[in-house]
């Protein structure tokens, strides 16, 4: 193995970085963000890598086989969820510990690789749509009609054009309330001018735009595997955005002149499939998944779709339908990203999004507004144990899969000595 000067190390340790940064911005967990970047400075000749990485730091020391120590830190600011630049990311990690070309050409290869990245008008576009058909189909899902759906759909855009703008001042907070309150302002606005139906449902279905349900699922995780303050920050952050959303709807509600009741309308349960692979795949663009990929998102959205329903009407409750689904989804993501080599995360994230509790989120701020204490509190309960059977889910599958790999990378070890 070469032999790397001081300067040269640095640079290896800033790719790292470079790379881990950009996988985090992009929804990467945080065990893939750490041995990412631990596998970067192995391959270039570290005896040790320590790195540690929250929602927004990462840090990580390169000790050279002299005993010298070279640390570096780096603020990560965005986050959001780039599936597509999260697979280049991951292969591109995988070709520089698997090749280790000169310390002098990583920084070419990264900027490289996000200049191939850079989304065009076009595929913008795409994603503006992706999302109005993921809304469509979520309205649909939750018992809305086909008039709710197309409204759902049309208010998406301005929602999607402020959530993901950019305008100095605005935090993550701000940019999510403002689209909560745009959306409930435009959902309310079309029953009364009696083009929608269903002001429940509309919401319901544009809520899913907003809803931290992955965070949420994505924190519990992260604490179950080890990673505390990580998963304790993001489990944080999810809550205070569901917050913002629900004060964002609520305002909205709370309009003067406002009032419409709450639809029990329940979907059938062969449409309620067919919406959820419809919502899959919208998420799924608007994800920026690699087209490649799609048809294996859209499986997993179909097999979280189909166990769900199938749990819900033989008996089981909030908690035990999303637990099985969220097994067999995180199941199906598991063995299908080692058979095309790419990120658990590109097929989990898209295929669990029908298990996400937006329409408990609603209702639970709905019978807080009008004051219906009982039914808050049950509605509540229901939002919370939809979160935790995603979770535990989760948890279940990926601890199973971490031993699993883990015993296998072992057996190999021992067989090379």
């Amino acid at each position: 193995m070469a032999e790397y000067t001081e300067r040269e190390i640095s640079l290896v340790l800033s790719a790292a970085l470079d790379i881990g940064e950009s996988m985090l911005e992009t929804g990467a967990e945080i065990h893939r963000v750490e041995d990412t970047v631990e596998r970067i400075c192995l391959a270039y000749g570290a005896e040790r890598a320590d790195v540690f990485s929250i929602i927004s730091l990462i840090v990580a020391t390169f000790r050279t086989k002299e005993g010298h120590h070279k640390t570096q830190s780096r603020r990560v600011y965005a986050a959001g969820t780039n599936l597509c630049n999260l697979e280049v990311m991951n292969a591109l990690s995988r070709r520089i510990c698997c090749e280790t070309p000169p310390p002098e050409d990583l920084a070419g290869l990264i900027r490289e690789a996000h200049e191939k990245q850079k989304e065009k008008r076009l595929a913008v576009l795409w994603r503006l749509l992706g999302g109005m058909m993921a809304v469509g189909a979520f309205v649909i899902f939750f018992g809305g009609t086909i008039l709710d759906a197309l409204i759902a759909a049309v208010i998406a855009l301005p929602v999607q054009i402020v959530s993901q703008s950019d305008p100095r001042g605005f935090n993550m907070l701000a940019k999510t309330f403002i689209s909560a309150f745009i959306a409930g302002v435009l959902a309310v606005l079309a029953v009364r001018l009696g083009i929608g139906q269903n002001a429940d449902k509309i919401m319901i279905g544009t809520i899913m735009l907003l809803i931290p349900g992955l965070a949420f699922g994505a924190s519990l995780r992260d604490m179950l595997c080890g990673d505390i303050m990580a998963g304790s920050l993001r489990l944080i952050q999810s809550m205070l955005l569901a917050i913002v959303i629900a004060s964002g709807y609520a305002l909205a509600i709370l309009l003067p002149g406002t009032s419409f009741g709450i639809s029990d309308a329940a979907a059938a349960p062969l449409l309620v499939v067919i919406a959820g692979v419809l919502g899959t795949v919208g998420f799924s663009i608007t994800f920026r998944i690699r087209w490649r990929r799609l048809a294996f998102a859209a499986i997993g959205g179909l097999i979280a779709s189909v166990v769900y329903v199938a749990v819900s009407h033989h008996g089981g409750d909030y908690f035990v339908a999303n637990l099985v689904a969220a097994i067999a989804v995180t199941s199906y993501a598991e063995i299908m990203a080692r058979l095309i080599k790419t990120p658990v995360t590109v097929l989990l994230i898209p295929g669990i999004v029908p298990l996400v509790p937006g329409g408990m989120l609603y209702y639970t701020m709905r019978y807080l507004v009008i004051g219906d204490t009982e039914r808050f509190r049950d509605a509540g309960i229901g939002t919370a144990l939809t979160g935790l059977g995603i979770a535990v889910g989760l948890m279940i599958v990926s601890l199973t899969a971490h031993v699993i790999t883990g015993q296998i990378s072992a057996g190999k070890k021992r067989q090379k000595k």
